[in-house]
């Protein structure tokens, strides 16, 4: 559950739990395993790729971003917290508007979708080899 507060006014938002759940699932994984950087690079794809075909919500997409930003073990800003942590901003940014807000969203969209590309040409890389 995350709460946003914009204006003054806060709102509250409950983590997607169903669809994180069937991303675990997915890599095989139970909600109280370990995940590391690449199944934490396999469910930030999914997350994108079901937000853009409309089946997640932009809520959805930051409040896991947020989640899987907190199960990083080392803060050295890579690209992949870079990609989570403005992931995980959207859902405050997009509800904060102020002239910068527009730039920033936008911005923060492609972070998420460079990082993406990467990880999908280091898949093809690998499964070329």
């Amino acid at each position: 559950m995350i709460t946003i507060c914009s204006n003054k006014k806060g709102i509250t938002i409950d983590f997607p739990a169903k669809i994180f759940k069937d991303y675990l699932v997915k890599i095989g994984k139970d909600s109280g395993e370990i995940l590391d950087d690449v199944d934490i690079d396999k469910i930030l794809v999914w997350t994108y790729d079901d937000f853009t075909a409309g089946k997640n919500s932009l809520d959805d997409l930051s409040d896991i971003c947020n989640y899987l930003h907190t199960l990083l073990k080392v803060s050295n800003y890579s690209d992949l917290e870079k990609a989570l942590h403005y992931g995980s901003e959207l859902s405050f940014y997009i509800r904060d508007i102020k002239t910068r807000t527009d730039s920033f969203v936008s911005e923060s969209m492609v972070i998420l979708k460079e990082y993406i590309e990467k990880i999908r040409n280091i898949e093809k890389c690998e499964e070329n080899k």
